[in-house]
């Protein structure tokens, strides 16, 4: 959020399904800055040195892009997971302009242990959208023209036992 704030464009990525044994579940976290700073993890680090090469080279400037990590049938990228795992992962190119602070101000919050929401992201045009999460349901749900996704604080359960 605050990359954005200082009028830098930032990538949000989230692991959206896996396949096979993979280090990180769906729903993790990865953000990056046009600066090459980086918050999260997307896996044990192989896919996120990929990751910011690709970006200071100059790609992912679309603002949405489902990128494979795995099985090879990325072209730019050979990345093969030691765990011999594939990851699908939802790469949004968010710009540095007050929607965009907003909208992380917002996931910040939930993140926090404020409130729960379920992010929208349209696969074609980028365009996201948020709403107070009441249901239950996994963390992430694709479709073929949208990925709805639900961020909130980790959720703890503490037992303590007195005898």
């Amino acid at each position: 959020a605050q990359w954005s704030r200082d009028g830098l464009r930032v990538w949000l990525c989230t692991v959206l399904c896996t396949y096979g044994s993979a280090p990180r579940a769906p729903g993790s976290l990865l953000a990056v800055s046009e600066g090459g700073h980086w918050v999260g993890s997307l896996s044990g680090g192989c896919v996120e040195e990929d990751f910011l090469e690709r970006v200071a080279a100059g790609e992912f400037n679309d603002a949405v892009a489902v990128v494979r990590y795995g099985d090879g049938s990325d072209t730019r990228s050979n990345i093969r997971l030691p765990c011999g795992g594939i990851l699908d992962v939802l790469v949004e190119h968010l710009p540095g302009d007050c929607d965009t602070q907003a909208h992380l101000a917002q996931l910040e919050s939930a993140l926090l242990g404020r409130r729960r929401l379920l992010r929208e992201v349209n696969l074609r045009t980028g365009q996201r959208q948020l709403h107070d999460d009441q249901s239950q349901g996994p963390r992430v749900e694709q479709g073929e023209a949208c990925v709805r996704l639900r961020v909130g604080a980790a959720q703890r359960l503490l037992l303590a036992g007195y005898s």
